[in-house]
């Protein structure tokens, strides 16, 4: 009995070891944690159970369970509205378990069946955060929408006020603090070389002051980026169009209606 509860201590300790060297792969993206922990914790619950035979298969994925959950439950209670939505990735993290506790069973079939949704869950990773975060954030799984934006002010480079109505246009919504927003603005330039003559594609610079905005036109051109630049007061945009964070991308219609709205600039953005 007390080499049982060793064991089971061990196995505790390193799935908690585990869950805090996967951890900072959040920083690079929600979904990279998913890929490599579900796998990882999927082998680690399999050997377990497998290599402890005198120890009920239960008891050894509980104690997987329980050294994944001694950091993520008490943060996810106490900062609920901050993390949910890096739910995805914890759902990714209690399948790794639960797939390495129904592997361990003798049935080939259901081992298969396991291990092929477990891969498909790994390769739609991405998309399956990307959707959960839209559906937080804007309250669409898709991004389709439709909402008034009659009232939002986007100035551009020159200082003139952008209409939203009149012809289409692709928003891109960002700023220097973010790190995310600049890695994609090769993409955003992409898009408006290949849909430019479609709609009219301004990034959105979203400042709290205007000395916010220095630097940002020379930054932009020396970067060698020739979509049209423009300039948006934050706290507006976040009560007109609720862009609690960035990036974010917009597509209004040309009677002025929000019709798109997504963290992420898929390329059916322009189906609209």
């Amino acid at each position: 009995m007390k080499k049982q509860t060793k064991n089971l201590v061990v196995l505790f300790v390193v799935s908690f070891a585990l869950d805090m060297a996967t951890m900072p792969l959040r920083g690079i993206g929600l979904h990279w944690c998913s890929m490599v922990s579900l796998p990882l914790y999927l082998a680690l619950t399999w050997y377990a159970v497998v290599r402890l035979s005198d120890v009920a298969a239960w008891k050894v994925a509980l104690a997987v369970l329980c050294g994944w959950m001694v950091v993520n439950v008490p943060v996810r209670v106490l900062w609920w509205n901050n993390t949910i939505g890096s739910l995805s990735d914890a759902l990714m993290h209690v399948a790794g378990i639960a797939a390495g506790y129904l592997c361990s069973f003798r049935l080939r079939a259901l081992r298969i069946a396991v291990l092929a949704v477990c891969a498909v869950l790994v390769w739609q990773a991405y998309p399956i955060m990307i959707h959960w975060i839209n559906y937080i954030e804007c309250g669409s799984w898709s991004g389709r929408c439709r909402r008034p934006v009659a009232g939002m002010t986007i100035v551009g480079e020159r200082g003139d006020t952008i209409p939203m109505a009149g012809r289409a246009k692709v928003l891109d919504f960002w700023s220097f603090g973010c790190r995310s927003c600049i890695r994609e603005l090769p993409d955003f330039q992409s898009k408006f070389e290949k849909h430019g003559d479609r709609a009219d594609f301004y990034a959105v610079f979203l400042f709290r002051d205007a000395s916010d905005t220095v630097g940002v036109v020379r930054y932009v051109r020396d970067k060698g980026y020739t979509f049209p630049l423009a300039f948006a007061e934050r706290h507006s945009a976040d009560s007109l169009l609720g862009v609690h964070g960035v990036p974010l991308y917009v597509v209004v219609d040309d009677e002025g209606d929000m019709v798109f709205r997504s963290i992420e600039i898929f390329n059916k953005m322009m189906d609209f």
